[in-house]
């Protein structure tokens, strides 16, 4: 693995917990998927920005 890899995916572990939860879950918006959200890093901090990015809120 390359380190902009490990870096990506280091701050997908920074997300909502209701957010990774929904995706877990299946409950998320269909246009959030791995592709975008690997488009969209680094999110922002705020959980309530982040669901607003995604979507979500």
């Amino acid at each position: 693995m390359s380190p902009g890899y490990v870096t990506r995916l280091l701050h997908l572990a920074l997300l909502a917990p209701d957010i990774t939860q929904s995706i877990a879950a299946g409950e998320h918006p269909v246009d959030v998927t791995p592709t975008r959200l690997m488009q969209e890093l680094p999110l922002p901090l705020d959980w309530a920005e982040q669901r607003r990015v995604l979507g979500m809120g």
